[in-house]
């Protein structure tokens, strides 16, 4: 496969995430992900970014074991290749935050949306719309 048909694979996981298709999106963003492995191997922002999408889909079915293991994946890749204080970083842990929310870790849940609030602040500035957002986390 070619990571332009695995962007789309993806794209279109994303819209039935929205429409609350997840068992479908889940499928969609498998083949994606097996796509970037191919081309990319096991280390690749798009892989960090599909697997950030697997968490929320397993979020949204209620298993949360599985979620959590697909964010803590895609933070350690995200880590790895955008640095500590990238905007989809952010994004990944207030995912990770919503999830440990939603299990009443309220210490954990709390420590994730501060470290998202601290990388929108640095990344984004603190006008940002984003910023705002984890703000209204907290």
């Amino acid at each position: 496969g070619h990571p332009i048909v695995a962007t789309s694979i993806k794209d279109l996981a994303d819209l039935y995430i929205l429409w609350s298709r997840y068992d479908e999106a889940y499928q969609l963003l498998e083949q994606a992900l097996q796509i970037y492995k191919s081309v990319f191997g096991e280390f690749h922002p798009s892989i960090a970014t599909t697997l950030g999408s697997m968490g929320t889909v397993c979020y949204h079915q209620g298993k949360y074991s599985l979620s959590e293991s697909h964010f803590e994946k895609a933070l350690n890749l995200q880590m790895k290749y955008l640095g500590e204080n990238h905007p989809d970083i952010a994004l990944t842990l207030s995912d990770y935050a919503a999830l440990f929310l939603k299990l009443k870790n309220f210490e954990r849940a709390s420590k994730l949306y501060n470290s998202a609030l601290s990388i929108r602040s640095i990344s984004l500035g603190t006008t940002h719309p984003f910023y705002a957002q984890s703000l209204s986390n907290l």
